[in-house]
């Protein structure tokens, strides 16, 4: 009985350790989707306060840092750079990435990257479909997990040292499952890639913005080719709006969905779809930002 305790003693001593360390690791990688896509690009942050801070954007999982553009006149500063922690998040109305800002290598990226999410094709969504169903069955590895831990300390007896090392375990399963995105919006689903009207919650006052849904996570949602220009200026851009204060609320275009996952889908329509979108496609030109134009 000695051997056994110690054993078991030992055992729980390197969950603990091993526990502690994962869910040390698993905090310091895991940050938002789209918060980490605007990761070393200028941006500007409006805050509710109608307070502007702009510089190059670095992301961690406890808040974001905006560094400053070193001019002549600021050489001798000793305000270098602007630190949001993450309890400050609730203050920010919404990011905004500006085309204008990003050097031409930056600008052809993002040209590329706006085209394949305009309307994404067939293998897009179904990659999507499957990180959807990983999305959906968060709740369940929860459950799961919980059952078989509860079955755990049924078999041993209860004693203080599994008793313990499965809670450590529960906890560890927690912060792997808490990593996934379990932000999946049926209606927001059908309108990745298409241009949609939100609306947004700046100094007390609602303003509406229309832009291309890129993604969503559970903290923002993710808009591109958002017009902000005004008669003098020039403000094409990309957003993230927070969930908390911003409302997707329309469509602003005509869309035709096929659900691949649908037994009733036809590949032939499909292929008859993409062409007309080809078609409709060459009679536009893009800019290097990304800027639709007849």
């Amino acid at each position: 009985m000695t051997a056994i305790f110690e054993d078991t003693f030992l055992l729980t001593i390197v969950l603990i350790v091993a526990s502690t360390l994962i869910i040390a690791f698993i905090r310091r990688v895991h940050i938002d989707k789209s918060l980490k896509g605007f990761k070393d690009d200028y941006v500007n942050i409006f805050m509710h306060d109608k307070t502007e801070s702009i510089g190059k954007l670095n992301v961690a999982n406890t808040g974001i840092e905006l560094l400053y553009r070193v001019t002549d006149t600021q050489k001798h500063t000793k305000e270098m750079s602007y630190i949001i922690y993450k309890a400050e998040y609730k203050n920010i109305a919404f990011i905004a990435r500006y085309a204008k800002d990003m050097n031409q290598k930056n600008q052809k990226q993002r040209a590329t990257k706006m085209k394949r999410a305009y309307h994404p094709n067939l293998l897009r969504r179904l990659g999507r479909s499957i990180n959807n169903f990983f999305r959906t069955i968060k709740d369940a590895m929860m459950d799961i997990f919980t059952q078989l831990s509860g079955k755990l300390t049924t078999i041993s007896g209860g004693s203080a040292a599994v008793n313990q090392s499965t809670a450590y375990s529960k906890k560890v399963n927690q912060e792997l499952v808490g990593t996934l995105d379990a932000s999946y919006d049926p209606i927001l689903e059908k309108y990745i890639g298409n241009v949609v009207v939100a609306e947004v919650t700046y100094a007390d006052e609602v303003i509406k913005v229309t832009g291309v849904l890129k993604e969503y996570t559970s903290k923002y949602y993710e808009l591109w080719d958002v017009d902000l220009s005004t008669d003098d200026f020039d403000a094409r851009c990309d957003v993230l709006l927070p969930v908390s204060t911003c409302k997707v609320r329309h469509v602003g275009e005509l869309v035709e969905k096929f659900n691949v996952m649908d037994m009733s889908f036809d590949i032939k329509k499909y292929n008859r779809h993409l062409k007309s979108l080809t078609s409709r496609r060459t009679r536009k030109k893009r800019n290097t930002d990304g800027r639709l134009r007849e």
